[in-house]
């Protein structure tokens, strides 16, 4: 059997001591550069604007009724009966009216004089 010369086992032992040491400082310098990259990501959607969701002006039972974009239910029911629109405003209601901000909403809707249901 050959026998290992106490000069290569100190040479070895100090090498693996290296390499664990470098595994202990290396791991948690990575989790810390993860983190750091996690928060930037984060803090730069959060300074993101939420963009609004557009709106759907259109007839429902007879009303004037709103929905938010992709709802299959409106979300307010108006007052405001059909018969007391323009033919021509009708028209444009009962094919919907998509607009894109709640102040174009606002407008339109003092434009049709619609009113909230009680």
């Amino acid at each position: 059997m050959k026998t290992v010369s106490v000069r290569f086992a100190c040479i070895f032992l100090l090498l693996v001591s290296l390499m664990l040491s470098a595994v202990i400082v290396m791991v948690p310098a990575a989790k810390g550069v993860a983190l750091q990259k996690s928060n930037a990501i984060a803090e730069l959607v959060a300074n993101q604007p939420v963009p609004e969701p557009r709106f759907l002006l259109r007839t429902y039972e007879g009303h004037l009724a709103l929905w938010r974009e992709g709802a299959a239910r409106p979300y307010r029911i108006l007052q405001t009966e059909l018969w007391l629109l323009s033919d021509a405003d009708r028209q444009a209601v009962e094919a919907g009216i998509y607009v894109d901000t709640e102040a174009e909403l606002n407008r339109l809707l003092e434009d049709l004089d619609a009113r909230e249901s009680p």
